[in-house]
């Protein structure tokens, strides 16, 4: 019988086709996996769910980064992966569900103390008015910058052509915030 440390290189390699099989499917199992085998390394297949939203529906599903978070976190290559995941956040120019994810993450890793995460969420956020840029983070900001967010928001549209502005038109944001933060007049801050 072999021990935990002594793995075969092909019984390693079937852990992670494993791993990665149920990153895809969104079970469980890939934290159980992790967990009975934490010799073996599973950063390649959490840079591969972390940078591109896995989900058979993402538009139904949404994001996995809570999941995603709590695996890098117990990863043995947790600084490389984070280190990966906000890279691709700076330069991820279009696909918004991969980018929602990503921006999620960042929420995760600023809430958890990565020194910096904040600040490339919001210089991707301000991406999203450039020509070539998928919209991305503008929930997101909200989560740590509150009603600065939303007159960074504010500040970003008014800049565009007013034929653009239409797009960005989402009261329903505003009204999401709202009732999120009832000791705020929001409304009332905006004019």
């Amino acid at each position: 019988m072999k021990t935990r440390t002594s793995l075969h290189p092909d019984d390693i390699a079937a852990l992670q086709k494993q791993f990665f099989h149920s990153l895809t499917l969104g079970t469980g199992r890939a934290m159980l996996l992790m967990r009975a085998h934490p010799h073996v390394e599973f950063s390649k297949e959490l840079i591969a769910a972390a940078t591109g939203n896995l989900a058979n529906d993402p538009q139904s599903e949404g994001s996995r980064a809570d999941s995603l978070f709590r695996l890098i976190k117990r990863s043995k290559q947790q600084d490389l992966i984070v280190n990966v995941v906000l890279q691709k956040l700076k330069i991820r120019k279009r696909d918004r569900f991969n980018l929602a994810q990503l921006c999620d993450l960042a929420v995760f890793l600023y809430m958890d103390g990565t020194v910096g995460a904040n600040e490339v969420l919001i210089q991707r956020f301000e991406k999203s008015f450039h020509a070539d840029f998928d919209a991305c983070g503008e929930s997101q900001i909200l989560q740590f910058e509150d009603l600065q967010g939303l007159f960074r928001r504010a500040e970003n549209i008014s800049k565009l052509p007013s034929d653009e502005r239409k797009n960005w038109e989402d009261r329903w944001l505003l009204e999401d915030f709202q009732e999120e933060n009832k000791s705020l007049d929001a409304l009332l801050e905006f004019t």
